[in-house]
């Protein structure tokens, strides 16, 4: 299908449409590229070109494509937008000496016959066998064609080697035409330069391309088998072995007609004998009006090294047997050490200039092998660390069965990446603990699974080594990520393995057998063998996306007026109401484990699925069992059944409500629903109350406590899924220290679970024959900042912004293993409150985190790189303390120049997973070479459309609809064009996107009426498109990704159109979309790679770029099209970040060192209360000193000039410390923060104490900006 897409495109914006004679409408109009007017024309009118702005020069790293000295060019169209140019040509290198070649130059003309224009094609075959400057007319002895001229040069000595470098050039010097609607007659349409070297001559590489981060010769070496040839002037140039003409197996399924349709067939050569056609179809080189360049996804399967598969995620879970697991495992060992003694072999016989480089790149290999053996061997010798593992393969095949319908098999790069971090992640003495892991894999390859199963190996493992210390129980693993899309979708990945983990937690309970899950062999008979505390994860995020407290919160602010936030169990209660700023705590939206709904998100259930709510109600009635009656129960809504199914807990029933295919449900719909579904059930004498908080949060429950007093308070909310036949419906039992309370009083309670653990309450509708007994499995996920504090859960996926937040939030401790006592409606908490007696003191505190992970480090850069980096001192000394470091583990598709960079962040040294190979071979990840044909795996064919002349809105349109169009067209069966219905557009900013998504209600419909057959067009219809920008409110983003991921079945609910941004980069996991326009070149080979990354992961995507000629640099990307595309990692720009620049440490310094202070453990002062004159005693405390230490040595290790003068740091921190006395000393009513208004003391400042006397001042509450901010809080 995709070359089909290919194809109508390429035939409706360059031409010709209906073969070399075709007769057509005015192809000046009609056609928007591969034109040539009249060197003397002027501008154009008309068109939307008089919009087009003329813009200067742009810097970037991709203007590194450097012409050979001495190259010149033709009259760029930059300069005057609104002109279509006069000429086109192309440059390439030879070889020293006296070039020879044979040139055909094609091109067409059209003649009006009547009110139609007819085309005639020409072609002109040149035998060139000398050096020097030419012109020549290409004239046929018809003085029509007198003007169109042929123009070669040769320049010796001018390549980057010393090679002689070609031009040749086709220039239309025709008379203008008199009026503008014969301008048609005076154009040059479709001409094409096709070169043959003839005699010794040979085309060789001659361009000055550096690369943008790598040095010269490992870029060389990575890509030396792909060699950039030639480049294009107002066009593009393809060389014969990319030609898309070459010759090739026509690939299975692939459409005949298309296949021999242009870019894969040369549409004038069938004007030429059939000879000539053979010979010059593919040339050796050639110009190309739309350019196009396969990047298939990299071989990743063990076919493609050459090894046998390794036993999947479910084999391994069962491999507790050391004999069994080392025949699994060293296969793979072995055969990459065979293969590292090859590329060992291949770089002796390199040129003396990439030997050494060969050379290193294989050492770099021997010592990720060393890395992948010491994995092994641990998991051979430690039994806890072979049982943790089988626990994290059972896990990840769980979760795999849940969501996906098959079981786990791992990628080699997955296991090998598995392996080689394990022993430094489970060994807190390792020689490698203190290196970060960075996992540099293309986007979709799966790194994401890769390091959850490392992460949930490290969970297990904590569990059977501290048991003893409440089960193991704290944060054991921090994720990390950089936008609020990405953050959601991470969350419920992770989300979904936890599941599992909590499943296997308790699988056997009540069975007769110890509870928890172990593996076949596995003798050991503990009960709860991996602890008594839940698995658990948390979303620490601002509050655009959840709220931070549980309850609302009132006040009066400095000027007497009544403040309310609300907080999350009034959120919940509202159905789906957020608060002011967005954010709503129902981000789960399903259950990880079946298609249960637990909340309606704000944009309703999409349709084109059927559905089916559960409600789970208490009834004193007895209440039907099996069907109920349909009949007008769901108003516009159709429901077929609705069932009723009785808990064990008395009293209380789930009522099933399926609902057919057909339109969305927006949740008053689902309101409506259970209104008219409760007054049925009263009709028939069964009186129901909904248990959930509202019907649109079927699966979200209030939990409480009764006060001395005895009044009911609401403390909290537990989210169970409400589907009777979920697989999570076994039985559960969890615990933490004094446990947790519903429905009765907050009392002390005797430990009766492993580890010294107090059960938790169950709430009532799941109750199995005891309070603490569940009948199911409840879904662990903690969205609200306070729910996060008091439970510490076991991962913590948050956003780097978060971590702002450290200097102003001292109960963020909890996060580090920094608390002293529990309670069972409070959680964790540093402090006991007024009933002493019933919080559990926690000796010692938890655990500290073993694991931090930071996905998308490339977008850890800039300015937010370097707010990143000082707050990361921060959480490397509150995660490592005086004890071993804490284990950084990272992920990027894009990188350049990694080592400087997570120096610069970490402060540690790197290991890139995999290293880099030469020729793009890395063993476990390999450059694959794919025909433009071939969309049957995963990857893109990328084209480049650039319309001098055109301006910005008409060529989008035309893309836009012809694109939409044949998807339209060639929807049955839908299975085939689902990869190809969603068309996902691409902008570089908000404005460039609303223009378009303008257009696509007016301007984009009227010309799909223009080109579509009678009765075939696609009707677009605005509700089925979706924005996702900064523009979207985050509530909206869980329905965005439900409705993306929706497959087209003929029918409505499928998008459309997607209109997007920068944030489709990052964090968009949807595989089914194959089909992108590209609005200009991204301002980042990064973004473009991260974007475009986003289709094709299933199978072939067409990603089509529309380069503006009136932007010298998008001009220039599509000169160089071929060569961006062959070698486009290589034009990577390095990220940079400078944590501790001087004024990141006049701004952040300060914050930084209080985020540590107040968050630290045993300090001598008191530093976590709001009275900051605490400095007046503790000034000389050692907790001061150490902080002044840490931070001094952590600016030691940052890479060259990045480092500071070596007491800078010391200096600054002490002034700070010296005013901060100065100003406690005159004023005993300091505090650490104020938001009341009032001009009070204190040390943390914001825009709200600009007129207070402040230590520090614009303290930032996010790691995003370096401008101002203030805050609001209570």
């Amino acid at each position: 299908m995709r070359e089909i897409l290919l194809s109508d495109l390429v035939r409706h914006v360059l031409g010709p449409r209906d073969g070399c004679t075709e007769q057509i409408e005015d192809p000046a109009s009609e056609y928007i590229t591969g034109m040539l007017a009249p060197a003397d024309e002027g501008t154009q009118d008309g068109d939307d070109a008089v919009s087009e702005e003329c813009e200067g020069p742009q810097t970037g790293q991709d203007d590194q494509y450097e012409a050979a000295a001495g190259e010149t060019y033709p009259a760029a169209p930059a300069l005057n937008p609104k002109s279509i140019p006069s000429t086109m040509g192309l440059s390439f290198f030879v070889d020293a000496g006296d070039p020879r070649f044979e040139v055909c130059v094609s091109w067409a003309r059209y003649e009006r016959q009547g009110v139609r224009w007819v085309r005639r094609p020409f072609r002109k075959i040149l035998k060139l066998d000398s050096g020097g400057n030419k012109s020549t007319p290409l004239q046929h002895g018809d003085p029509r064609d007198d003007g169109v001229l042929f123009h070669y040069s040769v320049d010796g000595g001018t390549g980057a080697g010393g090679e002689n470098r070609v031009s040749m050039f086709v220039e239309n010097r025709m008379n203008p035409a008199g009026e503008k609607r014969e301008r048609a007659g005076r154009y040059v349409f479709q001409p094409q330069i096709r070169v043959l070297c003839a005699g010794d001559t040979k085309i060789v590489p001659g361009f000055r391309t550096p690369a943008a981060g790598s040095g010269d010769a490992t870029a060389d070496l990575i890509y030396k088998n792909r060699p950039f040839l030639a480049k294009g002037h107002l066009t593009s140039a393809v060389w014969r072995e990319i030609d898309p003409e070459r010759d090739t197996e026509i690939p299975a399924g692939v459409d005949a007609e298309a296949a021999a349709s242009p870019p894969f067939r040369w549409a004038d050569g069938d004007a030429l004998p059939e000879a000539d056609r053979k010979r010059f179809s593919p040339p050796d080189v050639r110009t190309e009006y739309v350019p196009t360049c396969s990047v298939p996804a990299p071989a990743l399967e063990w076919d493609d090294l050459g090894l046998s598969p390794a036993p999947g995620a479910w084999e391994l879970a069962d491999m507790y047997d050391p004999d069994t697991l080392r025949g699994a495992l060293y296969p793979l060992a072995n055969g990459y050490m065979e293969w590292i003694r090859q590329a060992e072999e291949r770089a002796a016989g390199l040129e003396d200039r990439l030997r050494g480089t060969g050379r290193e790149m294989a050492g770099r290999h021997r010592a990720v092998h060393r890395r992948i053996v010491d994995g092994i061997e641990t998991l051979l010798s430690n039994g806890d660390a072979r049982l943790a593992f089988c626990f994290a393969n059972k896990a990840m095949n769980q979760q795999r069965l849940w969501t996906k319908g098959k079981r786990m098999a791992y990628r080699p790069f997955q296991l090998a990446f598995i392996l080689a971090a394990l022993e430094s992640v489970i060994n807190p003495k390792s020689q490698n603990r203190d290196v970060c892991d960075l996992l540099w894999v293309p986007t979709g390859a799966g790194k994401t699974e890769a390091y959850l199963a490392v992460a949930v190996t490290a969970l297990a493992y904590r569990r059977l080594v501290r048991r003893d210390r409440h089960s193991g129980a704290g944060v054991s693993v921090i994720t990390r990520y950089t936008l609020r899309l990405l953050t959601i979708q991470q969350f419920r990945r992770t989300l979904s393995v936890i599941s599992a983990a909590e499943y296997l937690r308790v699988y056997g309970l009540g069975e007769g057998r110890p509870a928890g899950w172990r593996p076949a062999g596995c003798t050991r008979s503990d009960d709860f063998i991996w602890g008594a505390a839940p698995f658990s994860a948390g979303l620490w995020v601002g509050e655009s996306l959840t709220p931070n407290r549980i309850t609302t919160q009132t006040w009066r602010d400095g000027g007497g007026r009544i403040r309310t936030l609300p907080g999350a169990i009034d959120m919940l209660k509202g159905g789906g109401g957020s608060n002011e700023n967005g954010g709503d705590p129902a981000q789960v939206t399903e259950c990880p484990a079946c298609p249960g709904i637990l909340a309606v998100p704000e944009g309703g259930l999409p349709a084109g699925k059927g559905r089916t709510l559960h409600w789970v109600v208490r009834s004193a009635s007895a209440t039907p069992e099996g069907p109920v009656q349909t009949d007008g129960l769901g108003g516009d809504i159709r429901v077929s059944a609705v069932g009723c199914r009785p808990h064990r807990s008395p009293g209380f029933f789930t009522l099933s409500v399926k609902m057919s295919d057909g339109r969305a449900v927006k949740p008053d719909e689902v309101e409506g629903l259970w209104r008219s579904l409760k007054q049925f059930l009263e009709s028939e004498g069964t009186d129901v109350d909904l248990c959930p908080v509202s019907p649109t949060r079927p699966g979200y429950f209030i939990r409480h406590y009764e006060t001395a007093r005895g009044r009911r308070e609401e403390c909290d909310f537990d989210i169970v899924c409400p589907n009777p036949d979920c697989p999570l419906r076994i039985r559960w039992a969890g615990g933490s220290p004094q446990g947790k309370v519903h429905g009765r009083r907050a009392d002390a309670a005797a430990a009766e679970l492993p580890g010294h653990m107090v059960p938790e309450d169950v709430v009532e509708p799941f109750q199995y024959g005891s309070r603490h007994v569940s009948d199911r499995v409840p879904i662990k996920a903690f969205t609200v900042d306070e729910q996060v504090y008091r439970e510490a859960p076991s991962v913590v996926v948050a956003t780097v912004d978060k971590f702002a937040r450290l200097p102003f939030e001292p109960k963020a401790a909890a996060l580090f293993g920094n608390v002293s006592f529990h309670h069972c409606v409070d959680g964790y908490v540093r402090r006991r409150g007024r009933r002493r007696d019933i919080y559990a003191g926690v000796e010692w505190g938890l655990e500290r985190p073993d694991l931090v992970i930071q996905d998308e480090l490339h977008l850890i850069e800039g300015p937010l790189g370097s707010m990143v980096g000082a707050y990361e001192s921060a959480v490397d000394f509150l995660s490592s303390g005086s004890g071993p470091p804490v284990k950084y583990v990272a992920s990027t598709a894009t990188i350049s120049n990694p080592e400087d960079h997570v120096r610069s962040i970490t402060g540690r040294n790197l290991m890139l997973f995999p290293p880099l190979g030469a020729n793009g071979d890395r063993f476990l990840i390999r450059d694959r070479d794919v025909h433009q044909l071939d969309d049957a795996g995963p990857g893109r064919l990328y084209a480049g459309v650039c319309c001098p002349g055109r301006g910005p809105l008409t060529p989008m349109i035309r893309i836009w609809a012809r694109l939409a169009q044949t998807a339209y067209e060639r929807r049955e069966p839908p299975a085939g064009i689902d990869r190809f219905w969603t068309l996902a557009g691409y902008f570089n900013s908000v404005r460039e996107m609303a223009g378009i998504r303008a257009a696509y209600m007016q301007d984009i419909p009227e010309w799909l009426e223009h080109i579509s057959p009678a009765g075939q067009r696609r009707a677009l219809d605005i509700d089925a498109s979706i924005e996702l920008s900064s523009r979207t409110g985050s509530a909206r983003l869980p329905s965005v990704l439900d409705m993306l991921d929706r497959e087209y079945r003929g029918g409505p609910g499928s998008v459309d159109a997607l209109f997007t941004t920068s944030m489709f980069g990052t964090g968009v996991d949807v595989s089914r979309i194959g089909l992108m326009l590209v609005n200009g070149q991204p301002k980042t080979t990064t973004s473009y790679i991260q974007a475009t990354g986003r289709v094709g992961r299933q199978g072939g995507a067409l990603v089509v770029t529309f380069l503006r000629a009136s932007r010298p640099r998008d001009l220039n990307h599509y000169e160089f099209f071929s060569k961006y595309h062959l070698q486009l990692h290589r034009f990577v720009e390095p990220v940079t970040a400078y944590p501790f620049a001087s004024g990141m440490l006049y701004k952040v310094l300060g914050p930084v060192a209080l985020g540590m202070l107040r968050n630290m453990r045993t300090p001598r002062g008191e530093w976590d209360l709001d009275d900051a004159g605490v400095i007046k005693g503790n000034r000389e405390a050692g907790e001061l000193g150490r902080i002044n230490g840490y931070l001094k040595d952590r600016a030691a290790v940052q890479p060259g000039e990045k480092r500071p003068a070596e007491e800078t740091v010391s200096e600054k921190l002490n002034s700070g410390w010296d005013k901060w006395v100065g100003m406690a000393d005159g004023d005993d009513g300091i505090v650490f923060r104020d938001y009341s208004g009032y001009k009070r003391t204190v040390v943390l400042g914001g825009q709200q104490n600009r007129k207070s006397a402040v230590v520090f001042a614009d303290v930032p509450t996010s790691l995003r900006e370096l401008e101002d901010e203030t805050e609001f809080a209570v």
